[in-house]
C-alpha cells in the first residue's frame, strides 16, 4: 500500500506554517517546512523532530550529510533535479520508516514545479487534481 505523501504550496503569509504544524504530529506524520529541496539544500526546521528519527532507526544527520556531499559533487546546473530525484528515491522511503505521512510544505514560487513533480502522486486521486494527480484545494 502507498503511504500518504502531502504537498503544501501557498502564498506567504497564509497560514501553512500552523497547517503543517497541526498536520505534523509524532509519531505519525511530519511535514517538512521549506526544507531548499529545489535550491539543492536539505534542511529541516523542526530540531524538535530529529529525536523521533533517530528513535525510529533513521540517522538523519548522516542522511543530509550524504545528501548535501552528494548534490555539491553534481554540475551546478544538474543540482535541483538531483537534489528533487535523491530526496525521492533514496531519502523519503528512509523517513517513512519513522513516520507514516510525510509532506513538503513551501511558499517560495522559484522552482515550484520541480518540487510538484518530485513529490509521489497519489493514485486514488480524482476530483481537483493537477496535471500530475496531487489534489488541489481552492484558495478562498
Amino acid at each position: 500500500m502507498q503511504k500518504p505523501f502531502i504537498y503544501i504550496a501557498a502564498i506567504r503569509r497564509t497560514g501553512s506554517s500552523l497547517l503543517s504544524g497541526a498536520l505534523s504530529k509524532n509519531p505519525y506524520s511530519f511535514i517538512f517546512l521549506e526544507p531548499n529541496l529545489k535550491l539543492g539544500k536539505f534542511k529541516v526546521a523542526q530540531e524538535v523532530f530529529l529525536k523521533h528519527f533517530e528513535e525510529s532507526g533513521v540517522d538523519f544527520a548522516s542522511l543530509r550529510k550524504a545528501f548535501r556531499e552528494q548534490v555539491q559533487s553534481q554540475p551546478k546546473n544538474n543540482r535541483q533535479e538531483f537534489a528533487l530525484d535523491h530526496f525521492k528515491s533514496t531519502i523519503l522511503p528512509k523517513i517513512y520508516k519513522a513516520y507514516q505521512q510525510v509532506g513538503i510544505k513551501d511558499d517560495k514560487e522559484q522552482g515550484l514545479e520541480a518540487l510538484r513533480k518530485c513529490v509521489p502522486r497519489h493514485e486514488g486521486a480524482r476530483n481537483r487534481t493537477g496535471p500530475q494527480g496531487h489534489i488541489h484545494l481552492p484558495v478562498p
